[in-house]
C-alpha cells in the first residue's frame, strides 16, 4: 500500500531510534504493513528475532483494541501487530487489518539499533 506523509520525525537517544509518524494511509494492501527505518539504520540483534513491543499504534480500522508498533532483530523496517482477544500484539499483521484507507494514522517507537551504543 501507499501513505502520505503527514509528521514524521525521529532522533536518536544513546543506542536507540525514537521514531514519531503521523499519516494518512492512501491505498491499503494485504501484505504486512510494515515502516521502513531511516536507510542504513538496522534492528538490533539484542532483541527477540521474533518480534518485540517497542511502541503502540493509533488507528481507525480496529476501534477500541490498541494496536502495537513492533520490531525484529536485524529488521530494516518495523512492524505492526493489534492486541484482542485472540492475539497479544506480538504477531506482526496486515495493512488492510491495521488502517483504512483515508484514514489518519499513527506510531510511536523507540528502536535499538544495531552497531550504536548508548
Amino acid at each position: 500500500g501507499t501513505v502520505t506523509i503527514a509528521h514524521c520525525q525521529w532522533k536518536r537517544i544513546g543506542d536507540s531510534i525514537m521514531i514519531d509518524a503521523r499519516f494518512n494511509a492512501a491505498v491499503v494492501s494485504a501484505s504486512t504493513a510494515t515502516w521502513a527505518l531511516p536507510t542504513g539504520l538496522t534492528v538490533s540483534s539484542s532483541i527477540s528475532a521474533s518480534s518485540a513491543f517497542i511502541g503502540s499504534f493509533t488507528n481507525i480500522v480496529n476501534g477500541s483494541n490498541p494496536c502495537t508498533t513492533l520490531a525484529i532483530a536485524n529488521a530494516t523496517a518495523l512492524n505492526f501487530g493489534v492486541i484482542s482477544a485472540g492475539a497479544g500484539g506480538l504477531t506482526p499483521i496486515t495493512a488492510n487489518n491495521l488502517v483504512t484507507a483515508g484514514f489518519s494514522c499513527g506510531f510511536f517507537g523507540l528502536v535499538p539499533i544495531q552497531g550504536w551504543q548508548g
